[in-house]
């Protein structure tokens, strides 16, 4: 399977291209100038978000939520109250994962279970962060034969550095509940964004890869392309 993945898009809906079978969205979709406006937010998804969405040449659209997102945060993991909300028809093909996962099977036979969350160490008073024991209690909650993990935090340790500001701090901003975790169940991707100039790179780290796939740089520029990543498991 070949899938796309964006993140940190923060109101700005980049122009794709590329034909694949999954787009990834690792959270973070609000527009700055309204994200914690509720009734703007779901005007914008309606209207805005869901017809872009359309044209993208994917098959599925999987999308996490991010401490930017409060509407989100608003309907928690209430699915259908989202779904019902934006006006999504039922064979629409986005997939909210509210620290859930989805099993998605290919032409060819393949099957990848993909998991996705939207938790956060606390840094701030945003949506979706919680403690260091909350998160050590959600992410048990994350099964061990998961294929793509997707979270909006970076693990602590990777993909987690500043590199617009690593001269003067080289100091690691990422998740370390989540990197405990990953150690643990041993997911072949990792996909996340947050620190939007972190390291871009694919990085392997044993059996586990890793991408920041922020599309924006701090200055909320568009930046980075996204990142494309065509290998098949064969589970």
């Amino acid at each position: 399977m070949k899938l796309i993945a964006i993140s940190d898009l923060h109101g700005i809906l980049p122009k794709i291209t590329e034909k694949a079978d999954i787009l990834i969205i690792a959270g973070d979709i609000s527009p700055t100038s309204f994200q914690s406006n509720l009734l703007y937010i779901e005007n914008w998804l309606t209207n805005i978000f869901c017809p872009w969405i359309l044209t993208i040449l994917v098959e599925k659209v999987i999308l996490v939520a991010g401490n930017h997102d409060f509407w989100f945060q608003r309907y928690g993991d209430n699915i259908k109250k989202i779904y019902e909300i934006i006006e999504c028809p039922s064979d629409f093909k986005i997939t909210y994962l509210h620290h859930n996962s989805i099993i998605i099977y290919g032409n060819d036979g393949d099957r990848i279970k993909i998991f996705g969350t939207p938790y956060c160490h606390i840094f701030g008073n945003w949506p979706f962060m919680i403690s260091d024991e909350q998160l050590d209690l959600k992410f048990k909650n994350i099964p061990k034969d998961i294929d793509i993990l997707i979270s909006h935090d970076p693990p602590f340790g990777v993909c987690d550095v500043d590199v617009t500001l690593q001269k003067y701090d080289k100091s690691h901003k990422g998740n370390i509940s989540l990197t405990n975790t990953i150690l643990e169940i041993k997911p072949k991707l990792v996909i996340c964004g947050h620190i939007h100039t972190g390291d871009h790179r694919l990085i392997k780290i044993n059996d586990t890869e890793y991408i920041n796939v922020s599309i924006l740089d701090e200055q909320y520029l568009l930046t980075y392309l996204p990142f494309i990543y065509d290998r098949i498991y064969n589970i």
